[in-house]
């Protein structure tokens, strides 16, 4: 839509820089037996590289059952200069916010309400025929409706599907 409405209604007087993020999740499949299905164990991370406010935001899931969490918890500061150290030079120094949850769905719901309140042009998901699906099915699996959470409030319908093209 955008190429065309250049194409056919361009103004050289308005300059517009198309915005994106970037946004990966892990999935905690360490009981499962093989490759995980779509909702199948718990989302555990979601990272969000921001270029546009130089922020990469990373949502975490507080899994007491996990006995590295106390450690890494306990070394925010340490583990930040780290990320600092391995990726300021190659890609330029961003704030790293991260945040943990103790419950999967309002780590998901904050991702959301984070992407929506940027406004970024584009989404862009580093592995999305894997990432989407899961985050719709994960939802639901929690007892949520995908639409509600993924959805930008402003939106007038609400849908939420994937569609693979072969």
């Amino acid at each position: 839509f955008r190429i065309e409405w250049m194409l056919h209604y361009h103004n050289p007087n308005i300059v517009k820089k198309i915005t994106k993020i970037y946004l990966d999740i892990e999935v905690d499949s360490i009981e499962l037996p093989g490759f995980p299905e779509p909702g199948s164990c718990p989302i555990n991370a979601i990272f969000m590289i921001d270029p546009e406010g130089k922020t990469v935001y990373v949502f975490l899931l507080n899994n007491i059952d996990n006995p590295l969490i106390e450690k890494f918890t306990n070394n925010l500061k340490e583990f930040g200069k780290k990320v600092h150290d391995a990726f300021d030079e190659t890609y330029g120094e961003f704030d790293y916010q991260m945040f943990m949850y103790d419950e999967e769905i309002v780590l998901i719901q904050q991702c959301f309400a984070l992407i929506n309140t940027l406004k970024r042009d584009f989404c862009m998901i580093w592995n999305m025929r894997f990432d989407i699906p899961f985050i719709i099915a994960r939802i639901q699996e929690l007892g949520f409706d995908p639409r509600e959470i993924m959805c930008d409030s402003e939106f007038v319908v609400k849908e939420c599907f994937y569609r693979m093209l072969h």
